[in-house]
């Protein structure tokens, strides 16, 4: 055979093939769909010959669907998907007649799979005014916003009355749930078009601050009504701000910090540890930071400088002067020392406290200080308005909940715990720091650690006058509390794991270190930047005394330690003094959770 006879038959075959294709994909199916649809329409007729009393008057359209004309024998096969073989809608596919000068006109839409009848069968374009889903809290008045336009795309624009729109619905202000509002439209040939709107009627964050509030704009005092919980953190409202968002401040220290590095801590520590669900809810603001003189602290007037947008940041004095009552207390005012934005002079910033009782400060509620010293942290962040309340009464015991806590359910592992959980664990309260990309839960004991009944305080190694953190020099702190601190209950959950320990050169200044050593332990004090470090002291104002820290310094008797009261050392440890232990250390990763919600009073119970 020639290879020009050859190519003329790869040609014919060519042909053929796709002629087969065209006919089978193409011809085929449309000539099965075209006679299906044929028969639907002459079902139809055939039905409305022996029941003429059904056929409309008017403008009233009546319609018969392939289900009923089967059922009714009007229609003897199935009518299937030329393409699958799958059965067409019997339910969207249907016969309609309607009166039109004076003669009845059949239409007929036939559905099977991509192949559909080319007859209006779609309802009008309703377009309704203002939101689909509207949120308003109880006891609010409720006026629906109505239709704004109803159009087809054969009838054109239809007329919005009674008869042409139906809605369907109520709203009970009064009771707290969500409604549905159907709004419900037809073409000429009665093709049917529901939307909705939904109303969420709340009980929001919003309307219980204006109850308690009235027409102030912060809390004043020490009420015992503004406590909410913020991804597994207790919190306090202030108030609200003058754009109506609510800020929320910490109802304790989180960690100390140096004033001059508090916003690095606040983005790289804080911030990163919240819950994406949480940081949804977060509005970005500029704070007051403007620098105050000591004579004008009681009388803050305006705000004059403010930071760039920020997601958190801490109170002002603007704050604390607007929520404190006609006796100057304020819930702002912590029992240990806390930082405030503003700066008093270069490199100097004010803390804030209850009481100074220090010879040269008492009675004093804020004071100057050096700004890299550690004091303590209470981020304040700005939270949406309207956010909808789950649960709580704003108590210490009960708090506003506005996000449902996504617990451990028993069996589950305590590795997919959230950052602030408390875990109960050999008669000792612990607190969840963070999880490790291998799965290790981190924590912290939220208590000095006892052996029998006494707390331990213990001192350290001070040769050579310089107090460096090592795990491994028998006699230091370090050492101590990894290699004693497991006789005084089972460790057995806990497993051993790499540190660093920060060595700064003078201050303990956040970020600062010089240099970081690395040991391998089951059992270390907390760094002083991590969180929950700082003394809590709302559940356990009478519990947590000093204890020991990691960070160390080259300088001469300086290490991080916390003193009874609750605030840091910032200069120099004497000899021989004693500090408590509160301890860190690593779950593994298969430890399990038996019963708990991961809250203070219901916290974790592990098996």
């Amino acid at each position: 055979m020639n290879k020009k006879l050859l190519f003329k038959l790869k040609i014919l075959a060519f042909i053929i093939i796709i002629c087969f294709l065209i006919w089978f994909l193409g011809i085929r199916p449309i000539i099965v769909f075209n006679n299906n649809e044929n028969k639907l329409n002459s079902a139809g007729k055939r039905y409305f010959e022996i029941n003429s009393r059904d056929l409309p008057t008017g403008e009233r359209v009546k319609s018969l669907s392939l289900t009923s004309l089967y059922n009714g024998g009007y229609i003897d096969e199935d009518f299937k998907n030329p393409y699958t073989g799958g059965y067409c809608s019997y339910d969207n596919s249907w016969v309609k007649v309607k009166k039109i000068d004076g003669e009845y006109k059949y239409f007929t839409y036939l559905e099977c799979g991509i192949l559909k009848s080319f007859i209006d069968h779609d309802g009008p374009n309703i377009k309704l005014k203002g939101k689909s889903n509207i949120t308003i809290n109880v006891g609010d008045e409720y006026t629906d916003p109505g239709v704004y336009s109803i159009v087809d795309e054969n009838d054109g624009n239809i007329e919005i009355n009674d008869d042409n729109l139906v809605i369907k619905g109520n709203v009970d202000v009064n009771k707290i749930g969500t409604y549905k509002i159907s709004y419900i439209s037809f073409d000429s040939l009665k093709n049917k078009t529901i939307v909705y709107r939904t109303i969420n009627v709340i009980d929001s964050l919003d309307k219980r601050m204006k109850d308690d509030l009235s027409d102030k704009l912060s809390y004043v005092g020490n009420p015992d009504n503004n406590y909410i919980m913020f991804s597994n953190m207790l919190f306090r409202i202030v108030g609200f701000t003058d754009k109506g968002d609510v800020k929320i401040v910490a109802a304790e220290d989180i960690a100390n910090v140096n004033y001059s590095k508090i916003e690095k801590w606040l983005d790289e520590v804080f911030y990163n540890s919240l819950d994406d669900d949480y940081k949804k809810l977060i509005v970005e603001t500029k704070f007051c930071n403007m620098s105050i003189v000591e004579s004008n602290l009681s009388s803050f007037g305006e705000c004059n400088l403010y930071t760039k947008k920020r997601l958190v940041y801490i109170p002002s004095i603007m704050d604390i002067n607007s929520s404190s009552d006609e006796n100057g207390y304020s819930f702002l005012r912590p029992e240990t020392a806390s930082w405030i934005s503003n700066k008093s002079e270069d490199k100097k910033a004010y803390v804030v406290k209850e009481l100074f009782y220090d010879k040269d400060n008492y009675g004093k509620n804020i004071l100057s200080v050096d700004y890299n010293y550690n004091y303590g942290v209470r981020p304040l962040l700005v939270i949406k308005r309207g956010i909808k309340l789950l649960s709580g009464d704003g108590s210490l015991n009960n708090p506003y909940v506005v996000i449902k806590n996504k617990k451990i359910n028993g069996g589950g592992k305590i590795n997919t715990g959230k950052i602030g959980n408390y875990i109960m664990y050999n008669n000792i309260r612990w607190r969840i720091i963070g999880i490790t990309d291998d799965g290790l839960t981190k924590i912290i004991s939220n208590d000095n650690i006892s052996c029998s009944t006494d707390k331990l305080k213990v001192t350290t190694d001070y040769s050579k006058n310089v107090l460096t953190y090592n795990p491994k020099k028998n006699g230091n702190i370090g050492y101590y509390i990894n290699n004693q601190i497991s006789k005084c209950f089972d460790a057995s959950i806990f497993i051993n794991h790499e540190i660093e320990v920060p060595i700064y050169k003078n201050k303990i200044i956040f970020g600062d270190e010089i240099e970081t050593k690395k040991y391998t332990v089951k059992f270390s004090a907390p760094n002083m930047y991590d969180l929950f470090s700082a003394r809590p002291n709302i559940y356990d104002e009478d519990k947590t005394f000093s204890y020991w820290l990691t960070n160390s310094s080259k300088a001469e008797l300086m290490q991080g330690a916390i003193y009874d009261i609750g605030l840091p050392e910032n200069e120099y440890i004497s000899f021989y003094e004693k500090f408590g232990i509160r301890v860190v250390g690593y779950l593994k990763s298969d430890i399990v959770v038996v019963s708990g919600n991961g809250s203070y009073f219901k916290p974790y119970i592990l098996k």
